[in-house]
Formats: structure tokens, C-alpha cells, sequence
């Protein structure tokens, strides 16, 4: 569940992006790409301190696979995108089904491990803040 924010942010672009690649349009809007990937980078980022810090408090300490799978989870929404796209399509064949889901495959890759990264990164902030509570309540 906590790809679903960034996923959600990013929807409309990521429906633009399907329909020029589909089409064979070429996408100009760079600065609005970036801005958005900035955007998913910053939302990943804080749904991931989140719950990294919601398992930290339970003391529930192997936080750093569910830090990385809690923002690279975007990429499975990614992939239901792209099957709920591929069935309003009108992809007669074997061959042609079988590239689109390869090529799907390969970018959902790429976006799982793209935005795990950043989780896992950020997520040591929010271990910082739960080693700070805890020494605080120690003192207090």
C-alpha cells in the first residue's frame, strides 16, 4: 500500500506517457517530466520514513526490505496500469501481446528498483528521528 500515493500523483502523466509511446508521438514536455519525477521522488521518500518509522515504534527492526519494497511498490501499480491499458487496446496477435508485456516488463523493472532506492535511502532519516525519541524518552 505504499506505492499507492506516489502512483497516484503520477497517474495522469504516466496515461500521457502510455498514449504518446503507443501512438508514436514524441513527448516535449521535459520540464514538466522532470518536475513530476521530482515529485515521485519526494512522495516515495516520506510514505517510506513513514511507515519505516511506524515499524521502528513497534520495535520491529528489519525495516530496511519493507523500507525498499514500501516505495518500489508504485512499480506493481505501474503494472496493473499497464494491463487495465493493454485491455483498451486492440493488440491482435501473439507476438504483438507478448512484446508489449515484455516491454512492459522491463520498464516496471527498471521503475521498481528506480524508486526503491530512494526508500531505502531516506529511510535512515527516519531512523535518526526514532533513535532521537527513544534516547529523549530515555533522558525524560
Amino acid at each position: 500500500m505504499g506505492g499507492l500515493l506516489p502512483f497516484g500523483l503520477n497517474t495522469n502523466l504516466t496515461q500521457i506517457s502510455f498514449v504518446c509511446f503507443r501512438s508514436h508521438q514524441m513527448y516535449y514536455m521535459f520540464g514538466f517530466l522532470f518536475l513530476v519525477f521530482i515529485i515521485l521522488l519526494i512522495t516515495c521518500s516520506e510514505a517510506t520514513v513513514l511507515r519505516c518509522y511506524f515499524h521502528l515504534c513497534a520495535e520491529d527492526y528489519h525495516w530496511w526490505w519493507r523500507s525498499f519494497l514500501t516505495s518500489s511498490f508504485t512499480a506493481v501499480y505501474l503494472f496493473i496500469f499497464a494491463v487495465h491499458y493493454f485491455s483498451k487496446l486492440q493488440i491482435t496477435g501473439t507476438a504483438s501481446t507478448m512484446l508489449y508485456f515484455g516491454y512492459t516488463m522491463i520498464m516496471v523493472l527498471i521503475f521498481f528498483l528506480f524508486t526503491g532506492k530512494p526508500g531505502v535511502v531516506r529511510s535512515r532519516f527516519g531512523r535518526k528521528v526514532f533513535s532521537a525519541a527513544v534516547s529523549q524518552q530515555a533522558l525524560g
